[in-house]
């Protein structure tokens, strides 16, 4: 979903990139973090209580529990070679969330205040709707939903054609 991928360009454009010497640790079991990792190159071993657990490569990341939660580390994570791994920090991340968040929102009550249909609704109701609603893509071949499924959602098309067929034949009451 686009919404998804701007939060994520975006948490990725405040991340900064930590060399770690092999040996040093970025997490120590029960100390208090608020770091995500995510590993570039190198490897890093993960330990509880001092036995390793689990190794982290090339693209893989740790430290994810951090952005969620404040509480003590549930392992220490060690570098076992030379290593390089983008960092981003729970503040920044649960910022960026909630800014993207808003502007997203924003971006959809705009959108529901041109809809027609809409327009008996005051500006509360349409935001109730926009906080609800889901950004989905579809290519020029997919189906939104076929005939004879059950209807559980409600379609608003922001932008792009689309075609409604009815037993066979179209129907189409929108642009195409």
């Amino acid at each position: 979903m686009k919404e998804d991928d701007d939060t994520k360009d975006a948490i990725i454009d405040e991340m900064y990139l930590m060399e770690v010497e092999a040996g040093k640790s970025v997490i120590t079991q029960g100390a208090l973090g608020d770091n995500f990792y995510v590993v570039q190159k190198g490897v890093f071993g993960v330990y509880v209580s001092g036995v390793r657990v689990a190794t982290r490569g090339e693209g893989t990341c740790f430290g994810e529990l951090a952005l969620m939660y404040n509480s003590p580390r549930a392992a220490t994570v060690t570098a076992s070679t030379d290593a390089a791994v983008w960092v981003v920090d729970r503040f920044t991340f649960r910022r960026v969330v909630t800014d993207t968040g808003n502007q997203t929102l924003q971006k959809h009550t705009q959108f529901l205040s041109q809809v027609d249909l809409l327009a008996p609704l005051s500006s509360a109701e349409r935001q109730k709707i926009a906080e609800a609603l889901d950004e989905v893509e579809y290519g020029p071949e997919d189906f939104v939903f076929k005939e004879g499924a059950d209807g559980d959602a409600m379609y608003l098309i922001q932008s792009g054609t689309f075609a409604v067929i009815k037993k066979g034949k179209d129907v189409s009451f929108g642009k195409k």
